[in-house]
């Protein structure tokens, strides 16, 4: 699910919720949208998280206009910063002791390289100069970015842990010959 159907997901059943009169009903509506709070980018994911989960410990109706309020703030403050939206939802940056290596070994494209680490964790969709998967040898299942026509930088990313490991720096002929 993308993040603008995510957003108007929750602004339809916001608009909705405000009308209901069962309480019922609002616990399976809320419980519907949990599914679509891993598309926001965080801190507002884990907000709107809070929002719902209070929401299903509401037990009045009077107490449901406050808590809509605040879910309807967190969803302006998201439509409002899109460039905070990425691919990959990076918490953590690892650098192993190949890619530091060969850091120092492309010394003379630093700036290249370094633009390209930020834009494989910063640009809000599936590129596949930075996020395609690597189909062949040893280096299959790994994703790789090309920084230049002939040079690439190899990567894991742990969905889970929300993890990328930057492995190593190659030129497209070793990879080819690995």
């Amino acid at each position: 699910m993308e993040l603008k159907d995510a957003i108007q997901n929750l602004n339809n059943a916001i608009a909705y919720l405000r009308t209901v009169r069962d309480l019922s009903i609002v616990y399976s509506t809320i419980a519907k949208l949990y599914n679509c709070v891993d598309t926001f980018p965080s801190p507002q994911n884990e907000q709107i998280r809070e929002a719902l989960n209070n929401l299903m410990s509401v037990s009045d109706l009077s107490e449901l206009k406050g808590i809509l309020d605040v879910l309807e703030d967190i969803l302006k403050a998201t439509k409002k910063a899109p460039s905070q939206v990425s691919y990959l939802f990076v918490k953590k940056e690892v650098k192993t002791s190949s890619y530091l290596k060969a850091l120092n070994k492309y010394a003379s494209l630093k700036k290249s390289i370094s633009e390209t680490e930020n834009k494989i964790v910063s640009v809000p969709q599936y590129v596949d100069t930075l996020h395609e998967e690597w189909k062949h040898g040893k280096w299959q299942g790994y994703l790789h970015a090309r920084v230049t026509g002939n040079l690439r930088i190899m990567y894991l990313y742990d969905e889970i842990e929300k993890i990328i490991t930057f492995v190593d720096i190659l030129t497209k002929n070793e990879l080819e010959n690995s």
